[in-house]
């Protein structure tokens, strides 16, 4: 990816400097795609997640995008799969908070956030049509977190909880975080951390973390 390019989706994301969402040097193909994938979105919207549209941004061939991920399904499948190891990191580094759910509280979050609905929206999309490979490389990530909060509640004193009672919670997360980053009205980060904490205190009966002393 070209320095200006490099530039363009920088500025256009917001992005942070140690954000999870952006992988600034990268020399990867897929990579590549995935960075533009972002600028895409957040510039026009889910509508714009094609390879065509990625290899324009790239300044590539169509057919070079399409070597690197095959058909349409691989190309949801790598841009899915990619993504998840920088939601993973996003999702598991909510250090300081009295819960272990992650907001989007900064600007970069919130992009995230949006990128990761709309590849989940595309990948529910392709397999109501009968291809379900990208779905299930979403419920691989849906997985890590599911473990991720199951492995917080019993941290927390309680027992490893049910099946439902961590499908709850990521619910509820999932909520909180598409009305922080909805287009109107957006629920304030404040209102958000309020809410969640009192679903970990009230709902599941558990005691906040511990801050650390840095935070």
């Amino acid at each position: 990816m070209t320095g200006a390019v490099i530039a363009r989706v920088a500025q256009a994301v917001r992005m942070d400097e140690d954000s999870p969402f952006y992988v600034r040097d990268s020399f990867n193909t897929a990579e590549d795609a995935l960075n533009a994938v972002v600028l895409l979105h957040e510039s026009g919207g889910v509508d714009q997640i094609t390879m065509g549209a990625v290899a324009r941004l790239l300044k590539m061939s169509r057919s070079s995008v399409h070597q690197a991920h095959g058909n349409i399904t691989g190309f949801y499948v790598s841009l899915i799969s990619r993504f998840s190891f920088r939601w993973h990191d996003w999702f598991s580094t909510g250090y300081g908070d009295p819960t272990p759910v992650r907001l989007p509280d900064a600007p970069s979050d919130q992009v995230g956030v949006r990128v990761w609905s709309s590849l989940r929206t595309l990948a529910a999309a392709q397999a109501q049509a009968g291809n379900t490979e990208p779905w299930q490389a979403v419920e691989r990530v849906l997985g890590w977190e599911r473990r991720f909060l199951g492995s917080a509640i019993r941290d927390a004193g309680g027992p490893w909880p049910e099946p439902a009672t961590i499908n709850g919670l990521l619910a509820f997360a999932d909520g909180l975080r598409l009305q922080m980053v909805a287009p109107i009205d957006p629920l304030p980060a404040g209102d958000a951390s309020e809410l969640v904490l009192g679903y970990w205190t009230e709902v599941l009966r558990l005691p906040p973390r511990a801050l650390d002393s840095d935070s």
